[in-house]
């Protein structure tokens, strides 16, 4: 099967960027933060760390992707590294902690629909 010869294999930084910061969604308002940490710089620069890490990540996965360019995301890396029994066992864990990651998605929307629906 040949690639699509109009699609450009490539991310620049603006959408490389856009795309870790669109994954990394925050839940917490920054008042609740600060009241607990008790500064705003110590909140912004957890917050820098935090965006510094998604974005090592994100390169992380970049660049297996580029040396393991086929379909199947963490299964086909760690299946190349360790053998098909991890990658299937991580496979099976995914799903069990997506399940419950969606879980936790729902109950953090909900609790902060009334600060939308409310005028």
């Amino acid at each position: 099967m040949e690639d699509d010869p109009g699609l450009v294999r490539g991310l620049s930084l603006a959408g490389t960027t856009s795309l870790v910061m669109g994954a990394m969604i925050v839940f917490f308002k920054a008042a609740v933060m600060i009241q607990q940490v008790g500064s705003p710089w110590l909140v912004l620069a957890a917050r820098t760390v935090a965006g510094l890490l998604s974005l090592a990540g994100a390169l992380t996965y970049a660049e297996l992707g580029a040396m393991l360019p086929r379909a199947g995301g963490e299964y086909v890396f760690l299946r190349a590294a360790y053998g098909d029994l991890i990658g299937f066992l991580n496979g099976w864990m995914s799903f069990v902690v997506m399940a419950s990651g969606n879980a936790a998605l729902g109950v953090g929307c909900v609790s902060f629909l009334p600060d939308l629906v409310t005028p």
